[in-house]
């Protein structure tokens, strides 16, 4: 959200849509992009008119001007439900790179052990850019042990059994088992300057790249004993502009038992890297001397956080209760904290400087106090301070912007409170999120039935454990739940859990059940002594179902026990088999010798066949003792089915927004908008949601091999062997466990305003393929192809349908297989080439892929006939995937089954060899810059008219690429033709020429062709235009206002802030003088003892180049000095780095002053003078701009 002084609520879109504006007929297209400092080429279609490659903008946005961009709302991704709300900071511009710095918030929900960063829960610094792995096995660069030297000697085929002789397998799969070798590789994940993805090393040490854009990343390795680990990267982005990452972070874990297998991953001296940090940004130049930068300072610190481990527990066959095995971890990370931005102008320093040390985490950490942005004068431009409350998680309380001895009214931020998020709790779901578990564990309470061999037991067994089901409240722990912003609005969140009706691709279809519950007794009443008193219930179950079997026994008979006996069982009428019991006891004597009654108690679920049974409890009538008879009494329980079914619908692990409402206050109506997660389907309302997971499994079976005695023989036994994580690998789509299907967005509570319906791919059409068995090896995942944008039906508020928009997508993939080692049969033993089915091996793809956005059709309803079509438009896009994945054609189809069709190519299009300057782009990794643009329109009887042509030609200048001049084809009424691009090839003629630029690429000077030149002079270290000239060549130009001259003086001032006190005259230096003769103005001001700022004018006729020009004599203070040639029109600018325009000084010399606020916002315009022209106050007031966010 992009704001001055609040935010405001949006909905972000997953998708872009391209538009190409259609030029109207008969006229000549025009298309260029000026680049001042190396940007890449973008195309827009315009009109015939020439226009200016860039334009100086002459004042500062006025109050009325910055108010629209006050607030930009909350973008919400539907497909997920995840606000994402940003604060924006700054944003750092130097030359022709650019950095927004902005503290973002996740709302998925606070995780147990989630520690919060130094901005608070929840909230992250948005400023620079990272790298990071999973590392899998060993690190890929570690070694003969890494993937990528095993991929130097193996091939997958190699581990693949059969393949190759046991004899020879048997070393490599037993190293992979033990620890020893890795043959998978690492996957690394980049977030960077909008780009962001993953990448992994394939087999032949290629980087294969998942993005949509084109990158080219490049490991940097360094020494580390006898290592080579890879110390930072290098990526080039799509328009030459590199990236290097050279920071680094690493964690260790501290157990408190040591490895007893020798290969075990003991990284804890090691210090791999596991993530790295951006540490400059760079322009695309060869010249180390001209390029622009931006550099990032980290200072290192130290995080200890103490956790369990996995948690194990082994039952024998018996399933007798086992001992839990857990390790105490202590993970200590050596991160970084970024802690300053500089430029290469020196224009722009930022700090990030500590606040108070903080009390929720071991170690000497500090929360983030300030974000300090200051100039290159030392006068500060931002001021950020933020507040926190600390108890036992570090929360964000508030953020002030500081103007000098001015605070602006804060924002404020309102959380749940309790829970806890105790990284040594057992209170957690399968996710991860705060729940109710009461148990001392996180191994799952489970069932199982014993495997046959060795012996045939039909019995279910029930094991005690955690509760791992989530928790409506538990998962809110933390969240936020209200922003209050400095004009006194506030948009309130509410939260609700995640619930799905979907596995993946399988519905949680449950049958309807009738619950029964029958009791009985024994003995019922009086009866004889030694007779038979019974009750029995008959049952029939028309499919197999599990009952309860629960019952309490009684007995006051201290002796003759097996005289009287009491029974409860459920018998099958027709093969007699029973189940239930008749356990058999006695009263007993206590230590004062007095008799007392023995109970004994019994519950157990029982797997029934289909059939009919009776329930019976029994008791032969014993006499009377101790106050009664030997007695029982029982119940059972089950669900009868009913053969009709439903949907269910569950919760899944974290959390999605709800609701968000902005109120405005003083009296203004609130503004709720409402968003719905459910389908409709057979009749029925189900969640769209589909959890990605398609099934939990935290305990199996397997073969163990144990010793026997002290002789050193084993033998094969089953074991149990449970799980506190699941075994199954935890995915996410989209960040999220769960993802949706559909999603309706209500303007209003109940859609006052209107509706929209939004369709995504989800796991319920797309999801991941994985191994649920031994040795569980992640899964393949497809997440590049979910959560896409399918469809968007919009309805006003009667339900009338007023648009419809569909979306189809393209996708490109690559796998690189690995292979996963484990213990089929772990344990003690032998092992060796005869012994290879000791080993479980699991193959599996790593996905590499993206997605691109194929076709996209928009239909308009007439309002009054819903349903009738007024407008459909269709567009058909087309990359090059194979080179440089940008967009060569786009095709447009009207209502009327016409096309608009726009082609582009780019340098990598052209053969090798085509131009050096081509060949040269390619090289250095310009794969957006546009070469030609063409426009043809394709009626329905298929003829085809070309309408436009531009082409962009370029230059070497000083180590950089820029654009030389655009062409344009000559075209006055369209062309029918059969080859639009080979037509245009004999059409095109110089239009617009970029004639001089300086060493950091910035433009000097532009013409059209036999036109009027215009030039611009740069300052500030080439940062900013301090003048501009209509009717002149860069090379007859002079001015300064000595802003930059460290001899100048701000004693007194014309313009600017600053003159210079001249003694004489003032001579133009020799380097600045014209190259060019002809006649020429030299303008200037002087002020002399007490009196004012005079103007001067001084022609100069026949200017010879070399020749000397000078003032008059000064003799006092000298500003605003102008040269420039006869019949030009210079207009001149000053500033105040990062602030903006101080004065600007036109053609006629007249100036008009700009002063600033303490908050650096424009407070007065004020003319030579003094005189005032205009003044602003700010108040508070809300201006919301509601809109659909790409």
């Amino acid at each position: 959200m992009y704001f001055t002084i609040g935010t405001t609520l949006s909905f972000s879109m997953p998708t872009k849509q391209i538009d190409f504006s259609e030029s109207a007929a008969f006229l000549i297209e025009i298309l260029f992009l000026l680049i001042l400092l190396n940007h890449p080429i973008a195309v827009s279609a315009q009109p015939s008119q020439v226009k200016e490659p860039f334009h100086v903008n002459l004042i500062p946005p006025s109050p009325e001007a910055a108010a629209l961009a006050k607030y930009a709302d909350i973008p919400v991704s539907l497909y997920s439900g995840t606000p994402q709300i940003t604060i924006p900071l700054y944003e750092v511009k130097e030359r022709e790179l650019s950095l927004p710095i902005s503290l973002n918030y996740h709302a998925s929900g606070n995780k147990v052990g989630t520690i919060a960063p130094r901005t608070g829960l929840g909230w992250i610094l948005e400023a620079s850019g990272v790298i990071t792995r999973t590392v899998r096995g060993w690190p890929d660069e570690y070694g003969k042990r890494g993937f990528l030297y095993q991929a130097t000697q193996h091939q997958i085929s190699d581990f693949t059994p059969g393949i190759l002789p046991a004899e020879q397998q048997y070393p490599w799969i037993n190293a992979i088992a033990e620890g020893c070798i890795d043959i998978e590789p690492d996957i690394f994940y980049f977030n960077f300057a909008g780009y962001t993805g993953k990448f992994m090393f394939n087999w032949d040490g290629e980087i294969e790249v998942a993005s949509s854009s084109k990158l080219k990343i490049t490991p940097r390795y360094k020494k580390q004993g006898t290592l080579d680990i890879i110390g930072g990267w290098e990526v080039v982005g799509e328009n030459g502009t590199a990236y290097s990452f050279a920071f680094t972070d690493y964690e260790t874990t501290q157990v408190t038992s040591n490895p007893t297998i020798s290969c075990s991953l003991t990284l804890n001296d090691g210090k791999i890297p596991q993530s790295w940090y951006l540490s400059q940004i760079s322009s695309a130049t060869i010249r180390e001397r001209n390029k622009s930068w931006i550099r990032f300072t980290y200072e290192p610190y130290e995080q200890r956080t103490k956790t369990w481990s996995m948690e194990t527990q082994m039952h024998s066959y018996s399933l007798a209760p086992a001992t839990v095995k857990r390790e105490l971890l202590t993970l200590t990370l050596r991160g970084k904290h970024l802690s300053r931005i500089t430029t290469s102008s020196g224009q722009t320093t930022i700090e990030f400087l500590k606040g108070d040390r903080r009390t929720d985490v071991e170690g000497e950490l500090y929360t983030l106090g300030k974000v300090l942005v200051t100039n290159n004068r030392g006068r500060t431009i931002r001021d950020w301070r933020f507040e926190y409350s600390s108890d036992k998680i570090l929360m964000l309380k508030q953020i002030t912007e500081w103007g000098g001895s001015f605070a602006k009214p804060p924002y404020i931020f309102s959380y749940v409170g309790g829970g806890s998020l105790d990284p040594l709790s057992y209170r957690q779901d399968h996710w991860g999120f705060a729940n109710e578990n009461s148990a001392q564990t996180l191994i799952p309470a489970t069932t199982t039935y014993k495997p046959y061999p060795p012996t045939r037991d039909p019995n279910r067994y029930d094991l005690p454990g955690a509760n791992r089901e989530p928790s409506k409240n538990g998962v809110l722990t933390g969240m936020l739940t209200e922003i209050q912003y400095p004009t006194g609005g506030r948009d309130v969140l509410e939260f609700e859990p995640h619930d799905y009706s979907f596995q993946q691709q399988q519905e949680l279809i449950t049958e309807i059940t009738i619950p029964r519950h029958y009791d009985g007794s024994a003995p019922n009443g009086q009866g004889k002594v030694g007779s038979v008193s019974t009750f029995e219930k008959e049952f029939t179950l028309p499919y197999p179902t599990s009952i309860s079997l629960t019952a309490e026994f009684t007995y006051r008979m201290h002796f003759g026990g097996g005289t009287y006996p009491i029974s409860a069982y459920v018998i099958n009428k027709k093969t007699k088999e029973r189940v239930g019991w008749s356990p058999g006891g006695s009263a007993h004597q206590d230590p004062n010798g007095e008799w007392i009654p023995e109970i004994i108690q019994h519950s157990k679920i029982y797997d029934l066949l289909a059939g009919d049974y009776s329930f019976v409890v029994s008791a032969r009538i014993s006499p009377e003792l101790l106050g009664g008879q030997n007695s029982v009494w029982a119940t059972v329980n089950y669900q009868e089915g009913t053969r009709r079914f439903f949907t269910e619908i569950r919760q899944g692990g974290g959390i999605r927004i709800a609701r968000l409402t902005r109120q405005y206050g003083n009296g203004n109506p609130d503004k709720v908008t409402r968003y719905t997660y459910r389908i409709t389907e057979d009749n029925q309302e189900k969640s769209s949601g589909s959890l990605l997971e398609s099934r939990f499994k935290y305990d199996y079976w397997t073969r163990y091999v144990e010793p026997i005695g002290n002789e050193g023989t084993v033998q094969t036994v089953q074991k149990f062997f449970r799980f506190s994580q699941n075994r199954t690998t935890f995915g996410t789509t989209q960040g999220s466990h769960v993802g949706y299907s559909s999603v309706t967005v209500w303007q209003g509570e109940n859609g006052e305003n209107g509706r929209t319906v939004y369709t995504y791919t989800s796991p319920r059409q797309v999801g991941d393929f994985s191994l649920l068995e031994l040795p569980f090896p992640p899964a393949s995942s497809y997440d590049y192809k979910r959560g896409l944008l399918q469809d968007q039906t919009e309805f006003d508020q009667k339900g009338a349908l007023l648009r419809r928009i569909q979306h189809e997508y393209a996708f490109r993939e690559k796998k690189i297989p690995a292979i996963k080692v484990g213990w089929a049969v772990p344990g003690t033993g032998r092992t060796g080439p005869d012994m290879m089915a000791r080993y479980a091996l699991g193959n599996y793809e790593n996905i590499l892929g993206y997605s691109r956005l194929k076709n996209n059709r928009e239909t308009t309803y007439y309002p009054a006939n819903s349903g009738s079509i007024s407008l459909q438009t269709t567009q058909v896009n087309t990359y090059n995937e194979n080179t440089h994945k940008q967009l060569v054609k786009s095709v447009q189809t009207d209502s009327e089954n016409d096309s608009l069709i726009t082609q582009l190519t780019y340098p990598e299009d052209y053969r090798a060899g085509t131009s050096a300057i081509l060949d040269a782009m390619r090289n250095r990794h310009m794969a957006n810059s546009v070469v030609e643009k063409l426009v043809w329109k394709k009626n329905t009887a298929a003829q085809v008219s070309l309408l436009s042509a531009l082409k962009t030609t370029f230059q070497f200048h000083d180590g950089r690429i820029l654009p030389s001049s655009v062409l344009g084809a000559r075209i006055s009424d369209p062309i029918i033709t059969g080859n639009p691009y080979r037509t245009a090839q004999g059409l095109y003629e110089e239009r617009l020429i970029y004639h001089r630029y300086d060493t950091y690429g910035n433009l000097l000077e532009h013409s059209m062709k036999d036109g009027m030149h215009t030039s611009y002079l740069w300052g500030e270290n080439g940062t900013v235009v301090i003048a501009k000239v209509d009717h002149a060549k860069a090379q007859q130009l002079y001015h300064t206002s000595f802003e930059e001259d460290l001899q100048a003086t701000t004693l007194q001032h014309k313009t600017g802030r600053k003159s210079r006190s001249i003694t004489g005259a003032y001579t133009i230096p020799t380097a600045n003088r014209p190259t060019e003769k002809g006649n020429y103005v030299l303008t200037y001001w002087l002020k002399q003892g007490s009196g004012g700022w005079v103007y001067k004018e001084k022609s100069i006729a026949s200017y010879i180049p070399g020749n000397s020009i000078a003032t008059e004599t000064i003799n006092g203070y000298l500003d605003e000095v102008r040269l420039y040639p006869k019949g030009a029109k210079m207009t001149t600018f000053t500033y105040e780095p990062l602030v903006g325009i101080t004065s600007v000084t036109d053609a006629n010399n007249v100036t008009v002053h700009y002063e600033y606020d303490a908050f650096n916002r424009l407070k007065c315009k004020r003319d030579q003078d003094g005189n005032l022209l205009e003044c602003y106050d700010y108040v508070f007031q809300e201006e919301v701009h509601y809109a659909i966010q790409d």
